[in-house]
C-alpha cells in the first residue's frame, strides 16, 4: 500500500522523478503536463496541487539504481559547492567513502585542477548545462589511467527549485581513458599502415623511375618524345617501360613493353628486360637476336613470363623501320600528310609463352611519325580495344596537325602527341600505367651553324641569338639552351679579353654541329694571340672554368707563333627529359629576359633587385648600380638575384670584387637566390655564398660563411 511522502525534495526526489518520467512508472495526475515543485514535496500541474506517491521499495530501488550507475555521479549545492549526494563510482574515483557533506574543492582536490571547480560554480550561478568530451583530469586512485592522467566525458546539469532558481549541480564523469587509448592505438595502427603503404609506393616509384630512361637523345634526323603516367591505385608503380637508344651505326632502337604485375617485383623485372634488350642491340644491332635473348630470359624467369613487347629499329637516313610485336598492340604511323595506319602485328605471343617472331620492315617518309604505346592507353572499361585504338588515332592525328608554338615555347609534333595522348586517353583512377613513345623522321641535317663577326661587345647578342635559334630548332631542352648560351658567352668573352691587344679588333667565329649520336660540338675561334691573365687578377680567369663545367668535354688549341689564333671546342650529349610522372602536365619554362632591370630600395642596408641577364653586354650598368647603392663599399649591400636568368663570369667578377670591397670596410655582401636555378649553380660553382629570400640574413646582414 502506498504512502504519501511530504518530505522536502532531496536529490533522491529528483532521482525518483527522473526514473518515473523516463521509465514509464509515473503515478501523478496529468503526468505529461509540466509543473513546478514545492517544498512540501508536491507539484502544481495544470493549476492543481498534487502529491507524489511512492513506495518504500521504490525508494530503495531508486537509491540502489543511483548507486549502481557505472558513471561517477555527484550533486553539489550551495556557495561552497558542498557534495550532497555521490554514488559508489564517484567515491571510488576520488578514493573517499565519506565524501558526502564535504565541499567539492576539499573533497576532490585531484579534480580541482584544470578549471573544473570554476566550471561547476558557473553552472550553479545560472549557467546552462555543459558537456565536454575527453576532458583530461588528474585522479587520486586513477583506476583507468596508466600514465597518471585520466580522461572523462563530463556532463554538468543545473538542478532547479520551486522558483526555477538553480539549487545545485549534477556532476557526471564517465571514464573514457581506455576507450581513448584503444582509439589512439587504432589510429596509430592505421597511420602506420598508411605510412608503410606510402613508403612502399614511393620505393616502387623511385625504383621504376630509376630504371626508366630519364631523358631521350636529341638527334639531327629523328625527333623523339615520351610520356608516362603512373597508375593512381594499387602499388602505383607497374611494369610498363619505354626506351630509345642510339646504335653505333646511327640507327635508333625504340621499345615499349609491359611486364605483368605491379610494385617492386614488376619494376625489377622490367629493368632486367630493358637491360638485356639494350645490351644485345648496342652490341649487335640485330633485332631478331635481341628478342630471342629476351624470350629465353622470360622462359626461365617467372616475373617476366607473359610480358608483352613492341620493339623497333629506325634508320633515319633511309627511313627503314624494322619492328617486332610480342603480344603487344602494333605501332601507329601518322603520315606527314595527316593520314594514319596501324602496322600489322608480327604474330608473336607474349614473352616466355611461345616462339619468338620474325621482324617486319616498312619505310617511313620524311615527316612520318611512328608511335609505340602500352595497353594502358587504349584499354578502358566499357569500350573495346578497337574503340581505344581509334581514339588514339584521332588524338594523335589532331595533336600532330595542331603542333605549333605554344605557351612556354615550341612544342614539336611528337611532344604534343605524347602529352595529349597521356592526358586525354589514360583513364584516371586505374591500376594500369600508360606509356607512349613517338619518333618522327626529319629532313637531313643542314650542316650545322656558323657565323663570324668582329669581336666586339656589340656583336655578342647576335652570336647568342644565332646559336640559341639553332639549338631550339634541334629541339634542345630549355636547360640545355640555357647552359650552352652561358658557355657561348664565356667563350666569346674570353676572346674579347685575351685574343687581341687593347684598341685592336679581330674576328671571332662560332660554329656548331650535331653528330648522329646526339653529341653537340661547339667551336669558338679567333685569329689573335692569346694573352694569359695577370697573376694579380685573383678574381678573373673563371670564364673557361664555368664553360667547362657546363659540358662533357672541352679542349683549347693555340696556334703557333706564326699563325696565331685560338680554338676552344666544347662537346655535350644533348638529351630531352621524358615525361615520367603521375601528372601529365607540362610546366612551361619561365620566359627569359633579354635586358637587365635594376631596382634600388632605400634604407639600411640598401637592396638592389636584379632581373634579366648579367653578362658582358649589361655589366657596366650592373657595376655602376652596385657601386652607387653601397657608396663604394661604405654601406652593407643586399643583392637579390632571384629573377636573374643568366649570370655570366663578367657578373661573377663584379660580385667577387664587390665582396672584397665591402670586406675592407667591415661589411659583407648579402646575396639572395633561389634553389634549382642557373644562377644558383654558378654561385655555388664559384664559391659565392647566398641565401633564400625568407632566410634570416644573420648579424649585420652577413651571408653564410
Amino acid at each position: 500500500m502506498g504512502v504519501v511522502l511530504r518530505a522536502q525534495w532531496s536529490f533522491l526526489g529528483h532521482w525518483l522523478d527522473l526514473l518515473r518520467t523516463y521509465g514509464g512508472g509515473h503515478r501523478m495526475a496529468r503526468a505529461s503536463s509540466r509543473g513546478s515543485r514545492h517544498g512540501d514535496g508536491g507539484l502544481t500541474l495544470s493549476g492543481r496541487r498534487v502529491f507524489m506517491v511512492v513506495t518504500a521499495e521504490e525508494i530503495d530501488a531508486a537509491r540502489q539504481g543511483f548507486d549502481d550507475l557505472p558513471a561517477a555521479v555527484a550533486v553539489v549545492r550551495g556557495n561552497d559547492l558542498r557534495i550532497v549526494a555521490a554514488n559508489t563510482a564517484y567515491r571510488e574515483l576520488i578514493g573517499r567513502p565519506d565524501v558526502v557533506g564535504a565541499p567539492f574543492r576539499e573533497a576532490c582536490p585531484e579534480l580541482v585542477d584544470g578549471g573544473l571547480v570554476e566550471l561547476v560554480d558557473r553552472v550553479r550561478r545560472g549557467g546552462g548545462p555543459v558537456t565536454e568530451r575527453e576532458r583530461r583530469q588528474a585522479a587520486a586512485s586513477r583506476p583507468d589511467s596508466t600514465d597518471g592522467d585520466a580522461w572523462f566525458d563530463l556532463v554538468l546539469v543545473p538542478q532547479r527549485g520551486e522558483d526555477s532558481q538553480v539549487t545545485g549541480v549534477l556532476i557526471q564523469l564517465t571514464g573514457v581513458t581506455q576507450q581513448r587509448a584503444d582509439r589512439r592505438d587504432t589510429e596509430v595502427a592505421a597511420a602506420t599502415s598508411e605510412l608503410r603503404y606510402r613508403q612502399a609506393r614511393e620505393v616502387a616509384l623511385e625504383l621504376q623511375e630509376a630504371l626508366l630512361p630519364a631523358a631521350l637523345p636529341t638527334l639531327p634526323q629523328v625527333r623523339l618524345a615520351a610520356g608516362y603516367r603512373v597508375a593512381e591505385h594499387g602499388q602505383a608503380a607497374g611494369g610498363d617501360w619505354f626506351d630509345a637508344t642510339v646504335l653505333h651505326d646511327g640507327r635508333v632502337a625504340l621499345g615499349v613493353g609491359d611486364v605483368v604485375g605491379h610494385g617492386v617485383a614488376a619494376s625489377t623485372a622490367m629493368g632486367r628486360l630493358r637491360a638485356v634488350l639494350e645490351d644485345v642491340l648496342t652490341r649487335t644491332g640485330d633485332l631478331d637476336q635481341a628478342v630471342s635473348h629476351a624470350e629465353r630470359l622470360a622462359t626461365r624467369t617467372v616475373e617476366m613470363r607473359a610480358s608483352t613487347l613492341c620493339i623497333a629499329v629506325l634508320d633515319p637516313a633511309g627511313g627503314e623501320l624494322t619492328y617486332i610485336t610480342c603480344g603487344h598492340p602494333p605501332p601507329l604511323v601518322i603520315g606527314a600528310d595527316g593520314t594514319s595506319r596501324y602496322l600489322p602485328t608480327t604474330g608473336g605471343t607474349p614473352l616466355g609463352t611461345g616462339t619468338a617472331p620474325r621482324a617486319s620492315t616498312v619505310r617511313l617518309d620524311v615527316g612520318d611519325m611512328v608511335i609505340l604505346y602500352s595497353d594502358g592507353l587504349i584499354e578502358r572499361s566499357g569500350r573495346t580495344l578497337t574503340d581505344g585504338m581509334a581514339a588514339l588515332t584521332r588524338v594523335a592525328q589532331d595533336a600532330a596537325r595542331q603542333a605549333q608554338p605554344a605557351e612556354g615555347g615550341e612544342v614539336s609534333a611528337p611532344d604534343r602527341v605524347c602529352q595529349l595522348s597521356v592526358e586525354l586517353l589514360a583513364a584516371p583512377g586505374t591500376d594500369d600505367d600508360a606509356t607512349v613513345l613517338a619518333a618522327q623522321r626529319l629532313d637531313a641535317p643542314n650542316g650545322g651553324y656558323h657565323d663570324e663577326v668582329m669581336a666586339t661587345v656589340d656583336s655578342v647578342p647576335s652570336l647568342r641569338e644565332g646559336v640559341g635559334a639553332w639549338l631550339a630548332g634541334l629541339g634542345a631542352s630549355p636547360t640545355e639552351c640555357q647552359d650552352l648560351d652561358l658557355a657561348t658567352i664565356e667563350l666569346i668573352t674570353n676572346v674579347l679579353e685575351h685574343a687581341y691587344p687593347a684598341g685592336e679588333e679581330g674576328p671571332v667565329s662560332v660554329s656548331a654541329d650535331l653528330a648522329r649520336d646526339g653529341t653537340l660540338r661547339l667551336l669558338v675561334s679567333d685569329r689573335g694571340r692569346w694573352r694569359a691573365p695577370m697573376d694579380s687578377d685573383a678574381i678573373g680567369g673563371r670564364g673557361l672554368w664555368i664553360a667547362e663545367s657546363l659540358v662533357d668535354w672541352m679542349s683549347i688549341v693555340h696556334g703557333d707563333a706564326r699563325t696565331g689564333g685560338t680554338t676552344v671546342t666544347l662537346r655535350r650529349r644533348l638529351w630531352k627529359p621524358a615525361q615520367v610522372t603521375s601528372r601529365s602536365d607540362i610546366v612551361p619554362a619561365r620566359p627569359e629576359r633579354s635586358d637587365l632591370d635594376l631596382t634600388v630600395a632605400g634604407g639600411l642596408p640598401p637592396r638592389v633587385d636584379v632581373a634579366g641577364q648579367i653578362d658582358i653586354t649589361t655589366i657596366r650598368a650592373f657595376t655602376d648600380q652596385l657601386d652607387a647603392a653601397c657608396r663604394g663599399g661604405l654601406r652593407p649591400l643586399v643583392v637579390d638575384l632571384t629573377e636573374v636568368d643568366l649570370l655570366a663570369s663578367a657578373g661573377v667578377r663584379v660580385l667577387l670584387s664587390m665582396r672584397e670591397r665591402l670586406a675592407m670596410h667591415g661589411h659583407r655582401l648579402d646575396l639572395i637566390s633561389a634553389t634549382g636555378t642557373p644562377t644558383q649553380t654558378v654561385l655555388d660553382l664559384v664559391g659565392l655564398s647566398w641565401r633564400h629570400e625568407e632566410e634570416d640574413p644573420g648579424d649585420a646582414w652577413q651571408v653564410r660563411a
